[in-house]
């Protein structure tokens, strides 16, 4: 009796995704990753310079705790922003991956022979 070996996952995943039939898809969810990165480091510094600003602009308490909690926030949303976008950004990994696997599937498993067109003279 003939032994099947199985690939594991994170070699099947690496192999579909390094040939993938989505390089388009895959390359816009790698940009916009990395736009949606920048943006999230966009918000924690510009929240921390107003921060900044607020607290040392004039002194008294109120202004102190309110650049404070201007900071405390932009750095929670920009934290907030970047899971987010990883989140999607594997969810759209994941769908290409889905499909490629039932074109993969359906390929093999395939009961019809495809049939070379025939060449007009």
């Amino acid at each position: 009796m003939q032994k099947t070996t199985y690939m594991n996952s994170a070699n099947y995943l690496e192999k579909i995704r390094s040939n993938t039939a989505y390089p388009t898809l895959r390359w816009v969810l790698d940009g916009a990753t990395k736009i949606g990165y920048l943006y999230a480091a966009g918000v924690a510094i510009v929240g921390v310079i107003e921060g900044l600003g607020i607290i040392f602009t004039e002194w008294s308490l109120a202004l102190f705790w309110a650049g404070i909690v201007t900071i405390v926030m932009a750095v929670l949303y920009a934290v907030a922003i970047a899971i987010l976008v990883t989140v999607i950004e594997e969810i759209g990994q994941m769908l290409a991956d889905v499909a490629e696997s039932i074109i993969e599937f359906s390929s093999r498993n395939s009961s019809e022979k495809i049939k070379e067109p025939k060449e007009s003279n």
